[in-house]
């Protein structure tokens, strides 16, 4: 059983200290060393977050509503999903509550007077956005009050369809001069595209990589076209993977949970609450790590589980704590978490607020 609380300050079970935790870092990767004899460059193409979803922003308000305390007293409960549609730039959004089942209307009530705190700043003049999104209530010592989903732009299955027909441009040749420097990492880049023939506008979503290495991961970029675009544009993530065979690799290890949290950043002051008796445990989940370009990729090796879906919303915001350059070589690497049956509980019971 994985049983985790804080008592004054200090959690059991996981790392008290930085020590630990360089510790646990070491646990998450592997380096073997060798001579360099060859050098390879390979991409990973996903569908970027929508634009609306980018800039969607809480004016003067948290990501998550604060749970009632007249309700939260009552030890009151529920999970309320909602679907918000935004017309303006500078307007709420016209909330509709699409399921709260016996939730109470004080929660509900702190859901939709919370949502009206956002704006979609970046809409265009006529278009409409919807978005939709989850939020769950626990009244259980206080830890991890309030639980949310990611919020999902409800135009998205048309967005991935169109992803289909992208026509990458050429792999970039290895740049001589990152090879001769040994140099070697991921570039992450955002491919926006807004005609059907022409190139793309390309953003760097981590400054980490050799400029080289960039340099001609951009020219690759600029030769990709998305022949299908209709409407509105679009934006795709394209991840140019530079590695040199026989160099030493750092490679992300499977492993518990448990191992895992211990080198998440920030996890001693987080405030959790996760019964996993409830998620049809144990599990295993991939996890494939995306950070610093966008949220990390959680999928779930037997099928999906409603009941899960908080959980691992939770777990792909998670940081993992390393240098910069170690999280740039790790990117787009994929380990299983193994979750066994038990509760997560960290943080004080004071109750009222969600994680991070």
């Amino acid at each position: 059983m994985l049983t985790h609380h804080r008592s004054r300050g200090r959690r059991h079970g996981l790392p008290p200290g930085p020590a630990r935790v360089r510790a646990a870092l070491l646990a998450l990767g592997l380096g073997l060393a060798a001579a360099p004899d060859a050098m390879a460059a390979g991409t990973q193409t996903q569908l970027a977050p929508s634009e609306a979803l980018g800039c969607m922003t809480p004016v003067g308000a948290a990501r998550a509503p604060a749970y009632p305390p007249q309700a939260y007293a009552r030890k009151e409960q529920g999970t309320v999903a909602v679907q918000m549609r935004f017309t303006h730039p500078d307007r709420p959004p016209r909330v509709e509550i699409l399921e709260s089942g016996r939730t109470t209307f004080l929660l509900v009530e702190a859901v939709e007077d919370h949502l009206r705190n956002f704006r979609v700043p970046c809409l265009a003049p006529g278009q409409t956005v919807t978005i939709e999104q989850q939020f769950r209530f626990v009244a259980h010592d206080g830890r991890e009050a309030v639980q949310w989903t990611e919020a999902k732009d409800a135009d998205d299955l048309r967005r991935r369809e169109l992803v289909k027909c992208l026509v990458p441009g050429s792999l970039p040749n290895y740049p001589f001069s990152a090879l001769r420097s040994n140099a070697e990492g991921v570039v992450p880049l955002r491919l926006r595209f807004s005609r059907a023939d022409g190139a793309p506008e390309v953003e760097l979503l981590d400054k980490t990589p050799h400029v080289n290495l960039v340099d001609a991961a951009r020219r690759a970029a600029l030769g990709s076209r998305l022949p299908c675009l209709t409407g509105e544009p679009l934006s795709v993530d394209q991840f140019y993977i530079f590695t040199i065979d026989g160099n030493e690799r750092l490679v992300l290890k499977d492993m518990s949970l448990v191992q895992y949290l211990s080198a998440v950043q920030g996890i001693r002051d987080a405030q959790v609450y996760f019964d996993f008796n409830t998620m049809k445990c144990p599990f295993d989940v991939r996890v494939e790590l995306q950070q610093p370009a966008s949220d990390n990729r959680i999928g779930e090796l037997d099928g999906p589980v409603p009941e899960r879906q908080f959980f691992l919303s939770w777990l792909a915001r998670q940081r993992l704590q390393m240098q910069p350059r170690q999280q740039n070589r790790l990117m787009t690497q994929s380990a299983v978490i193994t979750v066994p049956c038990g509760v997560l509980s960290l943080g004080p019971t004071r109750g009222g607020s969600g994680s991070r």
